[in-house]
């Protein structure tokens, strides 16, 4: 807290100085020129006065009737020859009729004004400001410093106190949330911008809090995705061992098959979902023709599902900006997904309109419930738990389909169809 006092005090103050300084060098001229015309002003009824009583006495009297004038008013007068001008001085004198000399500082201030003598051309009355005129100028001023550089101080601490507390919370915080208490928070109440910090650091905490527990589901869902296709190779692989039958070993084999094949698709979209769950949302976009694309994929994967009808509607010349491989992951998932759950038929349409771009799978199956349409979205979420993985899949496809979406900064609906079933849009923007 002392170290903060000092330094913030410390830049206040010297900001204040180089203020000042500015403010003096730019209003100095002005300073002075003001200067000596109050005094001209004080001293030239003054001098008429004077001039008119030295007229009628000789010059050998003049200090005896100048000298007790310096008790009456605010200067010391005298008089001087010429040469005690500076040559500025002189032109001064001759085209306004006095000479003003300023010697300003900081704390004092020395003012003096020269007329010239009429009827002697080398002399001049001198006029010298009495030093009792400004003396207590230089107290008040200090006085004032002293009480300009104690507010100073007063209000620094005033404004640090509270700043240096939150920072130090700000800083526990973190230390907190370092070792693992993802639920420590920081108070957003802070004054700004440390509110804004502390708003930060809380949406940290719980993006990693969420991220953590996202983990270990995952960690949890995938040894369980695991655990069947192993257990089952495992009890293929033993009965391999004890039997001699040929058609019998090779069913088991193609048993084995079936297995590692379901483990090379949970590890490929395992990969997809970290792939995609981590890249952020850089990605690279071209300009991508649908329908041949869509009609490409449906061909590949629509004989893998026999007995369901197809239809696809997109104009030939719909374009969309967007990645072809994450684009063509999203519509085989939602393909694959409409294939699981659909009765008869599935619906492919392109909708296009002012400022997005809308891809919609639709089937004519049982549906998702509403209160199902965001859990779905997670990873591993089958809504019917009955089905094997063979009809309902690992529960990945709709996720991946959503962070593809999302690095689009588009957006997945889930609705009900006319057909029956489910109707997913992805909404892109143009």
């Amino acid at each position: 807290m002392l170290k903060f006092f000092v330094r913030f005090y410390l830049g206040l103050v010297m900001a204040l100085v180089i203020s000042l300084l500015i403010a003096s060098t730019l209003l100095g001229r002005q300073y002075e020129t003001s200067m000596a015309q109050e005094n001209i002003w004080l001293t030239r009824a003054l001098n008429s006065l004077i001039q008119q009583r030295l007229s009628d006495v000789p010059q050998t009297q003049w200090p005896g009737l100048l000298q007790p004038m310096a008790g009456d008013y605010p200067f010391a007068i005298d008089s001087v020859t010429l040469d005690t001008l500076t040559a500025a001085e002189r032109q001064q004198m001759q085209a306004e009729g006095v000479a003003v000399r300023l010697d300003l500082d900081s704390l004092a201030e020395s003012i003096t004004l020269y007329y010239p003598l009429a009827g002697y051309p080398e002399r001049v009355l001198r006029y010298q400001a009495s030093n009792q005129l400004y003396a207590g100028y230089n107290w008040i001023l200090l006085v004032l410093l002293f009480g300009l550089l104690l507010g100073i101080a007063l209000s620094v601490w005033w404004l640090a106190r509270p700043l240096v507390r939150h920072i130090y919370q700000l800083a526990q915080v973190s230390r907190e949330i370092g070792t693992g208490r993802l639920d420590a928070r920081a108070d957003e109440k802070a004054p700004a911008p440390l509110g804004k910090l502390a708003s930060d650091i809380n949406g940290m905490a719980q993006q990693l809090d969420q991220l953590l527990q996202e983990q270990q589901a995952m960690t949890g869902a995938v040894a369980h995705e695991l655990r069947t296709p192993i257990a089952n190779l495992r009890f293929a692989l033993d009965l391999t061992r004890s039997t001699d039958d040929v058609e019998r070993l090779r069913e088991q084999i193609a048993e084995m098959d079936v297995d590692i094949d379901a483990l090379d698709e949970l590890v490929d979209e395992l990969l997809t979902y970290a792939r995609l769950r981590h890249s952020g949302d850089a990605i690279s976009k071209q300009s991508l023709c649908l329908k041949p694309l869509l009609t490409q994929q449906l061909n590949k994967l629509g004989p893998l599902q026999s007995g369901l009808n197809y239809r696809l509607e997109c104009d030939d010349e719909l374009q969309l900006e967007a990645s072809e491989c994450d684009l063509l992951r999203a519509f085989s998932n939602l393909l694959r997904n409409a294939q699981r759950y659909a009765r008869q038929q599935v619906q492919i349409s392109v909708q296009q309109q002012a400022d997005h771009l809308t891809l919609v799978v639709e089937d004519d199956g049982h549906g998702i419930p509403l209160a199902d349409r965001q859990r779905v979205l997670l990873p591993f979420t089958r809504l019917d738990q009955s089905r094997s993985r063979a009809i309902g899949g690992f529960g990945l496809g709709l996720a991946i389909v959503q962070r593809i979406v999302q690095q689009h900064q588009g957006q997945i609906l889930i609705e009900d169809s006319t057909l029956g079933g489910s109707r997913i849009c992805l909404h892109f923007p143009r």
